[in-house]
C-alpha cells in the first residue's frame, strides 16, 4: 500500500527499512549502484514525502484578509507557464462540502512551482479560496486539488470567471507568512513584488447542495454499518457530472457509501466504533469513527489514550444513559449515549451527502424485528432538533433629566432632525409633535431652531442623511413636566422552543432486518422465475452479525395487481435471539487460543495442541455437546486461558488500582491480541484456499501455495516475567492452521444453532421451510453452513456468494439491498408489497413473590405479546416491588425493582382499560380493595419488553401510578468483550 512519509519519520528508520520501502514502492530505478542512506531519504521525500513547509493548513480567521492584501499589493509580473502547468477544464465546488482527492481534480506542475497551495480568485482578483495540493502517488508531477470548506469563500459572488494563481517554490513562504500575519504593519517587511502564474479555469461552477427525494438507507449494525441509496437520473436537477464521469456515482442503480480505510483506499463496510479524540468542549466533541479509530489504535501500538466504544447499537435500550468519556489530553466529560450514536450516524450521512452531492431529508434504517419501535423512535429522537423561538420585546425607560439641561439628541432623534422647517411650525404643532405645556412652546421652539442651526453647521449633508436613516430603535420625547426623557428599546429574546426534524426517519412501512434480507432474495429470484404465483413459501432467516444473532420466520406469496405490478404478501414473526452471539464471539475464541499458544511459547517454550485443549473428536463433537454441554467441552480450554492470563495479562479492569503504565500495557495487550484474532479470522475465512498463516509486518507478500501472512503494522506484546511486564517486539514464528480454528468456532456455532433450531428440528417443522436464508458477515464462514446441514438439507440453505465477492460483502449487504430495492419498487410502482408482522411469542416469564414468599407467575412464557397480562396485589404502603425475569429454561436472568411513588394521580383508569381491553376488564379494576395497590404487568406487540402500571384504591376512588417500561434484554445485551474482563 503506497503512503507518504514525513522526513522525521524517515530519519528514524534503519538503512534496511529505507531500502525495503524504495524497493516496494518501485522508485529505485534511478540508481545503478547501491544508494547511500541520504540518497534513500532524498528519493522518498521527492516521490513519497509530505511537503509541510510553507503550507497553509490551519484555518486562520484573519488569514484571508492578509492574503487579499498580498494579492492586491504584492503581485508582480504574470509569468507564462509555457504549457508546464495544466489544470482541469471544469471544476464544480459545492457549498458546505470539502474538496477532496476523491473529487479527482488533478493538476500538473513542474518541480519549480510550489506544491503546497494554490489560490482561487475571480476576475476582480478577489480571493475566493485557498486550496492545498496532495501528491498523486502514481505520478511524478500530478497533484490533487483539495480544500476544507472553511477555506472557500464563494457565497454571494456573481462573477463566473475564475483562475488559479501559482507561485514559484522559492517564493512560497511569502503568501504563507502573509496568511499568518497578526498586524497589517508587518507588510512593510516585504517591499518587493512577487511574480506569479495565473491559469484561467474554462468552466467553473459553485453550487448549492440540493435537497433530494431519494431515501438514504442505513444498516446500523453492532459490529459494522453499511449505507446506500438508489440514484436515478432525476435525483437532483443538476447532476454532478464530474462524479459521474469519475465513476463515483452510477445512475439508475444502487450506490453504496464508501468510507476511507485510512490508507488511501475505501470500504463499503464501516466498523461501528467510536473513539474520543478531544472532549474539552462538551458542545464540540471531536470523534474518530470506524477505520480511523482502528488506525489510531495501531499508530499508538494499541495503547488506548481516549475512550473507545464498540457495539453502539446495543445502546438502543438505554440511549439516554450517560457515559463517562476521556480524551487523549486527559479531559473528562459525561455525555448521553444517544449523542455518541448521533455523532457516528451523522458522519455516515455526511459521508453520503459528500459522495452523492445532495442533501438527504429522509432516512430509512433497518431495525431488529423485536425492537422496531424502540429503534426507530430512538433514531427519530436523535435527529429531531429543539431550536429557540425568538421575538421582540419593547422596553420603556424613563430617564430623569434636569430641566435646564434638556437637549435634543441629534444622533438618536431622527424625527427631530427630519424637521428642517421647525421655524415654520405653530406653537400648537410643536406641542403636538414634541409634547409640553402651553407656556413652554416658545422656549421649545427656540431650542429646536438652535439645534437645527447646530445640525447645519456641524454635519455635512451626507452625515445628516445617515442620521436620518439611522435604524436605532430609540425614541426620545420631552415629557410635559420637562423632567424625564423616555427611551423605548426593542430586544430580541427567547419566547419559546420548537422542534424541527433534521432528518425524517421513515417509520410507516419501514422494513425490519429479517424482512429486508428475505425481500432481497425474493426480488433477485423474480427475474429467474424461481417462484410460482399464488404459492405460499415459508422461510427462516438467520442473521448472524458482529454482536447479535436473530432468527425470524417468514412466509410469502407472489401474485400480480391487475397485471400492472407484482403483488407480494409477506408475513414475518420474530422467533428467537441471542443478544450475545455474533462475529465478536468467534473473534474472542480465536483470541483466547492465540493467548494460550503464545503464553506457552514465550514462557515454557512449549507447544500445546488443539487436541489437548478440546479433547473431543470432530466426528463426535456434536453428540458430545448435546450430552455434556458446551461448558464441559471448553473446560480444559478455559483452564489454560486462565493460566495464560498470568503470563499475558489482558483483563485491564483488574489493574485499575495499579500504576498507570502497567494498566496501559495490559490494555494494549488486549487490543493487540483482539486485532490479531480479527485479522486471523478474516484471513482464513475469506473465499480462497488459505490453510496456514502466521503474523508479520504489513507487506505485499506473494502467496505461496496455501500459506499466507496475516498482516499487522506492529507487534508489541507485554509478557509477565517475574512480576515485571517486559516488551516482546518480535513477531511470533507460530504457524496457525485453519483446522485448529475450525474446531474451536464449530462448537460455538453449533450451540447457537441448536438453541435456535432444536424445537423446529424435533417437531419436524424445518422440512416445511423452502428456504433457510443466511445473512450477516459471520455466516460467510464455511463452517457455519456445514454446521447448519446438521439440521437441514443443504439444498434448503441459501448462502451462495458471487465469485467476485471474496470479502463477503454480499451477505452483509443483503439487508441493505433489500431495503433499497423495496423503497425503489414502491416509488416506481413496480411492486405492491403488503407486510404483516406477526405478534411475537415471548420467550420470557415474569415472576413475583407473595407475602408468604410463594412464587407467582405474572407473565407467562410462550404467550404472544398481545395476550400477556397479569398482576400482583400489595398493600398500598409498599415502596418497592421486586420482580424476576426468567428465560425458557426457568433461570432467573434479572431482578427488576419498581420504585413505587407515594404520590399517585387521581386519574380515571378507563383510558388504560380501553387500551388493554383485550387483556383486562372493568371488573378487574373494580374489585381492587381499598388500601391495596394492584401492579398490572403487561406486554405490548410493538415493544420487546413489559410495562408495570400500579392502580390503587383509596376511599373507593381509583388512583393511577407511574407506568415504567422494562426491556427484556436490558442489561444482558450490554455484555461486552471490551469491558476489561476478558
Amino acid at each position: 500500500m503506497k503512503k507518504l512519509y514525513h522526513e522525521e519519520e524517515l530519519r528514524e528508520k534503519s538503512y534496511y527499512d529505507l531500502y525495503e520501502i524504495v524497493i516496494e514502492e518501485r522508485i529505485l530505478d534511478s540508481y545503478a549502484a547501491t544508494p547511500t542512506r541520504e540518497q534513500l531519504i532524498s528519493l522518498l521525500l521527492k516521490y513519497r514525502g509530505y511537503r509541510l513547509e510553507n503550507k497553509i493548513r490551519e484555518y486562520n480567521e484573519n488569514g484571508f484578509f492578509y492574503v487579499q492584501q498580498f494579492l492586491d499589493r504584492k503581485l508582480g509580473n504574470k509569468l507564462h507557464p509555457e504549457g508546464r502547468i495544466r489544470i482541469p477544464y471544469k471544476i464544480i465546488i459545492y457549498n458546505d462540502l470539502d474538496l477532496t482527492r476523491e473529487d479527482n481534480y488533478k493538476i500538473v506542475i513542474p518541480e519549480y512551482v510550489n506544491s503546497s497551495n494554490v489560490f482561487l480568485v475571480n476576475a476582480n482578483n478577489y480571493l475566493c479560496g485557498i486550496l492545498s495540493l496532495e501528491k498523486d502517488l502514481d505520478s511524478m508531477d500530478e497533484y490533487y486539488l483539495v480544500s476544507k470548506k472553511e477555506f472557500l469563500n464563494l457565497d454571494g459572488l456573481k462573477n463566473s470567471k475564475f483562475s488559479l494563481i501559482f507561485f514559484k517554490e522559492r517564493d512560497a513562504k511569502i503568501p504563507y507568512e502573509f496568511y499568518n500575519m497578526e498586524d497589517i504593519g508587518e507588510m512593510s517587511r516585504y517591499p518587493g513584488k512577487i511574480d506569479y502564474y495565473c491559469i484561467g479555469i474554462e468552466n467553473f461552477e459553485y453550487r448549492e447542495l440540493e435537497k433530494t427525494t431519494a431515501v438514504l438507507c442505513i444498516d446500523f449494525g453492532t459490529a459494522n454499518t453499511t449505507a446506500g441509496v438508489y440514484l436515478d437520473r432525476n435525483y437532483v436537477s443538476k447532476l454532478p457530472s464530474n462524479d459521474i464521469l469519475n465513476g463515483n456515482i452510477k445512475l439508475d442503480e444502487i450506490n453504496y457509501v464508501k468510507f476511507p480505510d485510512g490508507e488511501w483506499d475505501y470500504s463499503i463496510i464501516y466498523p461501528t466504533i467510536t473513539y474520543i479524540e478531544n472532549c474539552k468542549d462538551v458542545k464540540d466533541i471531536k470523534y474518530l469513527f470506524g477505520h480511523d479509530a482502528r488506525r489510531k489504535l495501531e499508530s499508538n501500538d494499541y495503547i488506548v489514550n481516549g475512550t473507545i466504544f464498540y457495539g453502539l447499537k446495543k445502546w438502543v435500550y438505554e440511549n439516554n444513559k450517560k457515559e463517562k468519556i476521556v480524551d487523549e489530553y486527559g479531559n473528562m466529560r459525561e455525555v448521553e449515549r444517544k449523542e455518541i450514536i448521533k455523532a457516528y450516524l451523522k458522519y455516515v450521512i455526511s459521508r453520503a451527502e459528500y459522495l452523492f452531492k445532495c442533501k438527504f431529508t429522509k432516512i430509512h434504517a433497518t431495525s431488529p424485528v423485536r425492537l422496531k419501535e424502540q429503534f426507530l423512535n430512538m433514531l427519530q429522537d436523535i435527529f429531531t432538533l429543539e431550536i429557540k423561538k425568538t421575538g421582540r420585546r419593547e422596553i420603556i425607560t424613563k430617564i430623569p433629566v434636569p430641566r435646564k439641561e434638556i437637549k435634543i439628541n441629534l444622533e438618536k432623534k431622527s424625527d427631530k432632525i427630519e424637521n428642517t422647517e421647525t421655524k415654520n411650525l405653530t406653537n400648537e404643532e410643536i406641542l403636538e409633535k414634541f409634547g409640553g405645556h402651553g407656556e413652554r412652546a416658545d422656549e421649545l421652539k427656540n431650542e429646536l431652531l438652535i439645534s437645527q442651526i447646530e445640525i447645519d453647521n456641524e454635519f455635512a449633508e451626507e452625515e445628516i442623511k445617515a442620521v436620518k436613516t439611522d435604524e436605532i430603535n430609540v425614541i426620545e420625547q420631552i415629557m410635559e413636566d420637562d423632567e424625564y426623557i423616555t427611551e423605548i428599546t426593542y430586544v430580541d429574546e427567547v419566547i419559546g422552543k420548537e422542534t424541527v426534524m433534521e432528518y425524517e426517519v421513515i417509520s410507516e412501512n419501514a422494513m425490519d432486518e429479517a424482512v429486508a434480507v428475505l425481500y432481497n432474495t425474493i426480488e433477485s429470484g423474480l427475474g429467474k422465475k424461481n417462484y410460482e404465483e399464488g404459492t405460499e413459501y415459508k422461510a427462516l432467516v438467520i442473521d448472524c452479525g458482529g454482536g447479535t444473532t436473530d432468527l425470524a420466520a417468514c412466509s410469502f406469496q407472489i401474485g400480480s395487481t391487475l397485471d400492472v405490478a407484482y403483488h407480494l404478501e409477506m408475513k414475518t414473526s420474530f422467533e428467537n435471539s441471542d443478544e450475545n452471539f455474533g462475529g465478536n464471539n468467534l473473534t474472542y475464541r480465536i483470541m483466547q487460543y492465540l493467548k494460550i499458544i503464545l503464553a506457552n511459547n514465550y514462557i515454557n517454550n512449549t507447544e500445546i495442541s488443539i487436541e489437548n485443549l478440546i479433547p473431543y473428536a470432530k466426528e463426535s463433537i456434536y453428540n458430545s455437546i448435546n450430552e455434556i454441554g458446551i461448558d464441559k467441552i471448553f473446560e480444559v480450554f478455559e483452564e489454560e486461558y486462565q493460566k495464560a492470563e498470568k503470563i499475558i495479562p489482558t483483563k485491564f479492569s483488574k489493574f485499575e488500582n495499579k500504576l498507570s503504565e502497567e494498566y496501559r500495557k495490559i490494555k494494549s495487550n488486549f487490543y493487540l491480541l483482539w486485532e490479531a484474532a480479527e485479522n486471523l479470522k478474516r484471513e482464513f475465512f475469506k473465499k480462497d484456499d488459505t490453510l496456514r498463516t502466521r503474523f508479520d509486518k504489513e507487506k505485499n507478500y506473494e502467496k505461496r501455495n496455501d500459506f499466507h501472512i496475516t498482516a499487522l503494522r506492529t507487534w508489541n506484546l507485554y509478557i509477565n516475567e517475574n512480576g515485571r511486564l517486559e516488551k516482546e517486539a518480535e513477531f511470533p514464528k507460530n504457524i496457525f492452521t485453519i483446522r485448529e480454528l475450525e474446531k474451536i468456532i464449530r462448537i460455538d456455532i453449533y450451540e447457537m444453532l441448536r438453541k435456535f433450531l432444536d424445537t423446529y428440528y424435533d417437531g419436524g417443522e424445518l422440512q416445511e421451510y423452502a428456504l433457510i436464508k443466511l445473512s450477516g458477515q459471520s455466516t460467510k464462514i464455511g463452517i457455519f453452513q456445514d454446521v447448519l446441514k446438521e439440521f437441514v438439507p443443504g439444498r434448503q440453505i441459501e448462502f451462495k456468494t458471487k465469485d467476485n465477492e471474496k470479502d463477503g460483502y454480499e451477505l452483509k449487504l443483503a439487508c441493505l439491498n433489500g431495503a433499497i430495492k423495496y423503497l425503489d419498487y414502491r416509488r416506481f410502482g413496480h411492486m405492491n408489497v403488503t407486510i404483516k408482522n406477526e405478534i411475537p411469542v415471548i420467550p420470557y416469564s415474569v415472576w413475583g413473590k407473595t407475602y408468604k414468599n410463594d412464587d407467582v407467575e405474572i407473565i407467562k412464557t410462550s404467550n404472544r405479546a398481545n395476550e400477556n397480562l397479569g398482576y400482583i396485589d400489595k398493600v398500598s404502603s409498599v415502596m418497592e416491588l421486586k420482580l424476576y425475569l426468567k428465560n425458557m429454561e426457568d433461570d432467573v436472568i434479572r431482578e427488576i425493582v419498581y420504585k413505587n411513588d407515594i404520590d399517585f394521580v387521581d386519574k380515571d383508569a378507563k383510558p388504560l382499560i380501553e387500551g388493554l381491553r383485550m387483556k383486562i376488564s372493568q371488573n378487574e379494576t373494580d374489585n381492587v380493595p381499598n388500601d391495596i395497590t394492584r401492579f398490572l404487568v403487561y406486554t405490548d406487540e410493538n415493544c420487546w419488553g413489559f410495562y408495570i402500571c400500579p392502580i390503587r384504591r383509596k376511599d373507593d376512588q381509583i388512583w393511577m401510578g407511574r407506568i415504567d417500561y422494562y426491556p427484556f434484554e436490558d442489561k444482558i445485551n450490554e455484555i461486552s468483550f471490551f469491558d476489561g474482563e476478558h
